[in-house]
């Protein structure tokens, strides 16, 4: 990838020149551009994806979220295939892959096996001197490679437990396209945060203050407004030349609500996977396109049964989509998935979790206007300001985030990134547009100006 040896080569200039301050400035400032370019392109990506979903499910044309949610994840296989492929490679050097498959499986579903078997090789963290780039823990990915890193088995582990929320969260996100707009389904699903806060203070995994009720509240706000102003507004009238088909007010509820229970599943994926890998500074990193290469790969394990299931229940027939142009648009939706979570993953490390979750509020905006420009849909100045009360209640709970880092970084030294990375890395993977505030580093960002 292009971003990677830009690095290499702002890295090699700034150890040419020892004290070269100014080249290696440049350097930060091309990094952080390149950082920034990225995060527009994920910006644009899942924005197209929500409209690529909506073309095709509005109107019923293909209207399958689950064979699009489980065709999208499929894809995420491709993201677990470079590690994959380095520890068989390993294993088949040293001669053991058979007993190491055995036994790996002995351990993922575990059918009263001892509990101390733990010494597979596959346990051992990834070759330690490969920095991999999607090792993204740490708003800089971690040079030392060997900072203890889950294994391949204990991230099996995890991903196997979380398939199932994650593919929920996911068909939710998608499947509320068919009901409500696609800026409605943004503003919704971005919600994500804020109940991430709730369901962490009840749990205690957050901690409360204030000023986040205020971002909440104020988030909350803009959320009941947007939702009033979806169900009072006649489109009839005020879009006669609206691409977007007519709703009933019930089915855009239905739409809306979809999209938030999407959010809550999300925030209690987030909070759960946060008080099980651990966020203090020992607690292990987790590999995270391993991660989600593996929770692709339980859930086209896993989730096939349930096509002849939904197929018998009507619940959605099985057909294979009918056109050339609806597998265009299914592929591209992929695709578009899998390179957004690639660009997103580059523009972490670049930038930093803080930039890249605020930045990535512009879906909400984005999507509006690309609903004027694709479906000739203009919502009036209120709608307006609920996205904005909404995009600013983050921006709150942002703040506050960043400056309980900040004070936890001066006692303990400087681990607080770490998890938020992690976080980050893992709130993104909700369909897309989960924007999960994490604690990043605004402050440092302003401070460098």
């Amino acid at each position: 990838m292009d971003g990677s040896q830009l690095l290499d080569l702002t890295r090699s200039k700034s150890n040419d020149i020892q004290h070269g301050e100014i080249s290696s400035v440049v350097g930060g400032v091309a990094k952080h551009t390149l950082g920034l370019l990225l995060l527009l392109l994920v910006v644009f990506l899942w924005t197209l994806s929500n409209f690529l979903g909506s073309t095709i499910f509005a109107d019923n044309t293909f209207a399958k979220p689950f064979f699009m949610t489980y065709f999208n994840t499929s894809f995420f296989v491709f993201l677990a295939a470079p590690t994959l492929f380095r520890q068989t490679r390993k294993h088949i050097r040293a001669g053991n892959l058979k007993e190491t498959i055995k036994s790996a499986i002995k351990e993922i579903v575990p059918l009263g096996s001892k509990a101390g078997e733990e010494d597979e090789p596959f346990l051992k963290p990834d070759d330690e001197h490969e920095v991999d780039e999607h090792n993204l823990v740490g708003s800089r990915a971690s040079l030392d490679g060997n900072s203890g890193t889950l294994g391949l088995l204990a991230t099996a582990k995890i991903s196997f437990e979380f398939c199932i929320l994650w593919f929920l969260a996911n068909y939710l996100a998608m499947a509320c396209l068919q009901h409500t707009t696609v800026g409605s389904a943004t503003i919704f699903t971005s919600t994500s945060s804020v109940w991430t806060l709730l369901i962490g203070a009840v749990t205690k995994a957050e901690r409360f203050t204030f000023r986040k009720l205020l971002g909440v509240c104020g988030a909350l706000f803009g959320v009941i407004l947007v939702s009033h102003l979806d169900y009072t507004s006649d489109t009839n009238d005020k879009n006669s030349d609206s691409t977007f088909p007519d709703k009933s007010p019930s089915e855009i509820a239905l739409g809306d609500f979809m999209a938030l229970l999407s959010a809550f599943i999300y925030a209690i994926y987030t909070i759960v996977l946060k008080l099980k890998v651990g966020s203090s500074p020992s607690a292990p990193k987790v590999n995270m396109s391993l991660f989600f290469g593996l929770v692709g790969f339980f859930n086209l394990l896993l989730l096939w049964p349930l096509f002849p299931i939904l197929s018998l229940a009507n619940q959605e027939p099985f057909e294979l989509p009918p056109t050339p142009r609806i597998w265009f648009i299914i592929i591209t939706n992929s695709l578009s998935s899998l390179l957004s979570d690639i660009a997103w993953a580059h523009a972490m490390i670049l930038t930093s979790p803080l930039v890249v979750t605020v930045g990535l509020s512009l879906t909400i905006p984005l999507s509006l206007i690309g609903e004027m420009i694709v479906q000739s849909q203009f919502k009036g100045w209120a709608y307006w300001v609920g996205a904005a009360v909404v995009v600013a209640g983050f921006g709150i709970v942002e703040v506050e985030e960043k400056k309980e880092e900040v004070e936890a970084e001066t006692q303990i030294g400087s681990w607080g990134d770490e998890e938020d990375a992690l976080l980050v890395v893992v709130d993104h993977h909700h369909h897309h547009h989960h924007h999960h505030e994490t604690e990043g580093e605004r402050d440092q960002i302003l401070s460098s100006g």
